[in-house]
């Protein structure tokens, strides 16, 4: 058999899921309006650029990436043809129909730790790519986590900033009125330094509630990340975008199947 001619069973899976969601590699659905419905844009989930500390638990060492490994990511999705985006720009492209690059990927980072700015944004900068961080705001200026400057400087080079709540609580076992303070309550904090009030919001430990969406409308967001997986986004529910959890074990050849899925 011509070599070239071959396809693995992974490659069909690929394109099945495709044709399946009635989308192929590089395309775009498109509504009756023009705009887009549903974009192919895999956003992938990072918490910790750093190393493990030597007394981890399990836990801790399966959010932990190394700067190296992060580094590999990264210059396997550009050399494979993808370009990093903002949450801004995917939802110009969902509402709007904006052009998105043929094969977009988002870079999110939860909880705004220490070496988000250390790590990851010069890593990203070096390949000019951009990122998604999203701060916890009662956190920030502490021990381990971002400085409000150093937040204003990840902006500043291209960077973009997101809500995760004041204090990262489990919004689901809390009330309408609480809710709303914690998302509106680091909302104005961001918005305080870095002159403008985040959009996008991201669920503290992925647990949210029909409760938790009304007080993200209410103040102002217009979308959030979750931590179900998948790689397609949808005009219809942009409270509920899945992610792409990238784990201390996801080696490039991992990180090539997750990526490259219609789900």
């Amino acid at each position: 058999m011509n070599m070239k001619k071959r396809i693995t069973r992974r490659r069909f899976l690929v394109l099945s899921a495709g044709f399946t969601a009635g989308i192929l590699p590089g395309q775009h659905l498109l509504a009756q309006s023009g705009t887009y419905r549903q974009i192919y844009c895999p956003i992938l989930m990072y918490h910790y650029i750093s190393y493990a500390p030597e007394n981890a638990d399990s836990v801790l060492r399966d959010l932990t990436v190394t700067p190296e490994l992060f580094s590999q990511h990264v210059a396997f999705l550009q050399e494979n043809g993808f370009t990093s985006i903002t949450m801004a720009q995917l939802w110009a492209g969902l509402t709007d129909g904006v052009e998105l690059p043929e094969k977009p990927v988002i870079f999110s980072f939860d909880d705004g730790y220490a070496d988000a700015y250390a790590h990851a944004t010069p890593r990203l900068l070096e390949r000019g790519m951009v990122g998604t961080f999203f701060l916890i705001s009662n956190n920030m200026d502490q021990p381990g986590y971002l400085t409000w400057g150093q937040a204003v400087e990840m902006r500043n080079a291209g960077m973009e900033i997101g809500n995760h709540s004041a204090s990262h609580p489990n919004l689901s076992a809390l009330g309408y009125d609480e809710q709303f303070a914690e998302i509106d309550g680091a909302a104005q904090r961001i918005g305080e330094v870095l002159g403008a009030r985040p959009q996008f919001f991201c669920y503290p430990l992925g647990r949210y509630n029909g409760q938790t969406v009304r007080a993200l409308k209410e103040s102002g967001h217009i979308a959030a990340v979750t931590t179900s997986d998948g790689t397609l986004k949808w005009t219809a529910d942009p409270f509920r975008m899945s992610r792409i959890r990238v784990r201390n074990t996801t080696e490039v050849a991992s990180l090539d199947w997750l990526v490259n899925r219609y789900v």
